[in-house]
């Protein structure tokens, strides 16, 4: 039903947009979700002029995993259809993305033109070219790209790219690890505090690293496993409030930024969590685990530490959908000061519900008691029902989710991270990965109603 229909429909608009500019080698999403209408050619944050390298990342690794999800379940020709139309999009942005990273001296940015050279925001909101070369450090735009190309290559089946895409997120891995890496993130939205500051570390690398990590893990790469486990670990240790590490904080609290000695990044007097990214943490690291725990060839002494990962997994859960759900608005609060326990941004982004959804299944599988089963339960009917009921428009074409509502739950016109739609992302994919443990659970004997 719902969710089946939503990657449909989202997936023929994709591919719909695609086709009817076919000189535009780069997936369209430029379209306001509200109210289904084609940004303006003269914006200029949001035009064809501007190529969001996160939106080409992630739409490649979405297209894939659409791809495949489809093939597993659909043998209509209308359906089959759709995924050719679909793998020529990924073959041919692929191709644009790979040029992006030649003429950056392997790298990309957070924005781009349609060439693929870098664009820079100038003080007076102009955009500038800009060269990156190989000295500069690996940014987010390379983490969503280097996947992207990855999940790419699985679709054309060119060995020599699936080689260079997993040799790209080794380089990657490697500078995150050494501090090589910076976040590239320019603030299109007001309150969202995300430009790099000098000596203040951010937990988003580590965690969209365990989702690269896990797709590679997925497809035979298994040299993604130690480093996976690292990335997790990282978190656990440096991000997460665990065993009253900082008294000033609840249990299994989430920082999104720590300083460089490993204490709290406090700024104007708040401690900042981002209860969406804790609750997506949670989320990509229990796919992390049940991908790598059905590896034919796992050792023991990783089962023994994958296992003991699992039971921090529902704590942190439980604390975090606490500290940002706000039920009166039906959505989860943007930011946190984790002093005061109040909220910092209250405006309900809609990518942190389906990122929950995936979580609360995803902690469901690997717990036992009862009330524990019961919180995740209502944790994913409260996300799903806000999603369906909410965010996602039913008039507007392509069943698409509006960006942002505000904490009374009012629909608002404003960029969460960037203009362009999400090209299944963080919908699509976290709904095929609640579709995959619905169906396992239901032949496990066990009914999580949809």
């Amino acid at each position: 039903g719902g969710y089946r229909e939503i990657l449909i429909s989202s997936m023929n608009l994709i591919a719909d947009r695609y086709e009817r500019d076919l000189d535009y080698p780069w997936i369209d999403t430029k379209f306001n979700t509200i109210t289904g209408e084609d940004f303006l050619k003269e914006d200029p944050l949001r035009s064809k002029g501007i190529v969001y390298s996160w939106i080409q990342g992630r739409g490649l690794e979405s297209l894939m995993i659409h791809i495949e999800w489809i093939l597993n379940n659909y043998t209509d020709s209308k359906t089959i259809l759709l995924t050719k139309r679909l793998n020529r999009i990924v073959k041919e942005v692929a191709e644009s993305v790979k040029t992006a990273v030649k003429l950056n001296g392997g790298h990309l940015s957070f924005f781009m033109n349609p060439l693929g050279k870098t664009l820079v925001q100038g003080i007076d909101g102009k955009m500038e070219e800009h060269v990156l070369t190989q000295k500069n450090p690996w940014n987010i735009s390379d983490i969503f790209g280097s996947k992207g190309l990855f999940a790419a290559s699985l679709i054309s089946g060119n060995e020599i790219d699936r080689i260079s895409s997993v040799e790209y997120i080794k380089k990657i891995v490697n500078g995150i690890t050494h501090g090589n890496f910076i976040t590239d993130q320019q603030p299109l939205a007001e309150k969202n505090p995300v430009t790099a500051v000098k000596g203040r570390l951010s937990h988003t690398p580590w965690m969209l690293i365990i989702g690269s990590l896990t797709l590679l893990l997925k497809h035979g790469v298994s040299e993604a496993l130690s480093p996976g486990i690292r990335a997790i670990q990282y978190i656990l240790d440096n991000h997460i409030n665990i065993a009253g590490k900082w008294e000033n904080l609840e249990e299994n609290d989430y920082v999104e930024y720590i300083k460089t000695n490993g204490e709290l990044w406090v700024s104007e007097g708040c401690v900042l969590s981002d209860p969406g990214h804790a609750l997506e943490f949670v989320g990509l690291t229990s796919r992390f685990l049940s991908t790598a725990l059905s590896l034919k060839t796992l050792e023991n002494e990783t089962k023994q530490v994958l296992s003991e990962i699992s039971p921090y997994l529902f704590p942190i859960f439980q604390r975090n959908f606490t500290n940002g759900f706000n039920r009166k608005a039906e959505g989860i609060t943007k930011l946190i000061d984790l002093i005061s326990r109040q909220p910092v941004n209250r405006l309900m982004p809609w990518w942190s519900l389906p990122e929950t959804m995936r979580a609360a299944l995803g902690c469901y599988e690997i717990i036992q008691r009862e009330e524990e089963r019961e919180f995740c339960l209502e944790a994913y009917s409260l996300c799903h029902n806000s999603l369906m009921n909410n965010y996602i428009q039913t008039e507007s074409s392509g069943l698409f989710s509006v960006q942002n509502r505000d904490e009374n739950g009012r629909i608002i016109d404003s960029i969460s991270a960037v203009p362009d739609a999400d090209p299944g992302y963080h919908t699509g994919i976290a709904l095929i990965d609640c579709l995959d443990m619905i169906e396992s659970n239901t032949h496990r004997g066990t009914d999580t109603n949809e």
